[in-house]
């Protein structure tokens, strides 16, 4: 039973893997999973997951801010050149602001549209495009918690704990995934 419930559920449950580049140039990675919930790719995941998209819109208006601030003391005609690298040195930076932010939702190309968060239940729901129903063979069937009886064996599966690196590549401004990253369902 337990086997052809993983089988089932492992259908519709796939792999997403974020890749942020910081301001310090360090790259980071992690692993997560979703689940597709019907033939128009909409998909469910966690919240937790995508707060750092929210933080990298954040951070392009902190960093622009920043670039600003520079071009005001380069600009600034009463100042040698010496004292604008003295300014411009004690201008606050935070090494850890998001400049490259890239979600790869199970394979190449696709993105995730039409996203609502529901946080107060560590949620995010979207439509992936572009999507191909035709490779999913199951949809989960998603039943009242209260229907279930005690006892019910209920099995989490997902990607975590799973080391992923990726690099920079400058020529094309984008994260790439090393050989091998995905890992196995579990």
């Amino acid at each position: 039973m337990f086997a052809e419930g993983y089988k089932v559920a492992g259908s519709f449950t796939k792999p997403v893997i974020l890749a942020t580049r910081f301001f310090d140039e360090t790259i980071e990675c992690s692993c997560g999973a979703y689940v597709v919930l019907n033939d128009e790719g909409w998909i469910m995941t966690v919240s937790h997951f995508w707060n750092s998209f929210i933080a990298f819109q954040q951070h392009i208006e902190e960093i622009e801010e920043y670039k600003q601030r520079i071009e005001a003391i380069q600009a600034d005609q009463r100042l040698d050149a010496k004292r604008k690298r003295k300014k411009i040195s004690r201008l606050p930076i935070n090494p850890k602001w998001i400049i490259n932010n890239s979600f790869w939702w199970g394979k190449d190309d696709v993105q995730l549209k039409d996203i609502k968060t529901i946080p107060g239940a560590n949620l995010v729901i979207g439509r992936l495009e572009p999507f191909a129903a035709d490779e999913i063979e199951i949809y989960p069937v998603l039943k009242d918690p209260a229907s279930l009886n005690i006892g019910t064996s209920l099995c989490k599966l997902g990607y975590p704990i799973h080391q992923v690196n990726a690099a920079f590549n400058e020529e094309d401004n984008t994260l790439q995934l090393a050989p091998g990253a995905i890992p196995p369902l579990f």
